[in-house]
């Protein structure tokens, strides 16, 4: 479990409040799920985006094993 959380955004119909996910930027129009990582408040479209950061962003990405003699 990640500890992250639905939360419906509440704009109006009329309203221009756009969300975009901290991951991928897509515009979050209803729905977003949400969570505290280091103190932030962050914002993804989904949970896995959220683990795609976790892993990607905040890990080491790709490039972690490179320095370890990969050829």
């Amino acid at each position: 479990m990640t500890g992250g959380r639905w939360v419906e955004n509440d704009a109006r119909w009329f309203e221009t409040r756009m969300l975009y996910c901290d991951l991928c930027g897509r515009i979050i129009p209803k729905h977003l799920w949400q969570l505290e990582l280091d103190g932030v408040p962050r914002t993804f479209c989904d949970p896995a985006c959220e683990a795609l950061y976790r892993s990607y962003v905040r890990g080491a990405g790709p490039s972690a094993g490179r320095d370890r003699g990969a050829p």
